[in-house]
C-alpha cells in the first residue's frame, strides 16, 4: 500500500470516519462531506542548523528526488474516470 495524495480507486459508498474526536468534530463540522473526501496530504518540516549543512543535505537527497516527486503525485482518476489531472 502507498499513501496518494488522490487515490486511485474510491469505493461507491461513502467512507467510514473513524470515531477519534478530531475526525468526529470534522464530520459533525462539514457533514457528509466528510464521508467523500478522500484528498490527503502530508508535509514534512526539517530543521537544518546552518547553511553549509543545507547544501550537503541537499545534495544527499538529489538522488532520491525522482521517488519522492513520484510518492507526492496525484492519481489522473477519479472514482474511476480519467480526469486529465495527472502530476
Amino acid at each position: 500500500m502507498l499513501a496518494l495524495g488522490t487515490p486511485p480507486r474510491i469505493p461507491g459508498s461513502p467512507g467510514v470516519v473513524t470515531p477519534a474526536t478530531r475526525n468526529g468534530a470534522i464530520k459533525s463540522q462539514f457533514g457528509g462531506i466528510a464521508t467523500e473526501h478522500y484528498l490527503s496530504g502530508l508535509h514534512v518540516y526539517v530543521g537544518i542548523e546552518d547553511d553549509e549543512s543545507g547544501v550537503a543535505a541537499l545534495n544527499e537527497l538529489r538522488r532520491w528526488l525522482p521517488t519522492l516527486n513520484a510518492c507526492g503525485s496525484n492519481s489522473p482518476y477519479w472514482r474511476g474516470h480519467e480526469t486529465c489531472f495527472n502530476s
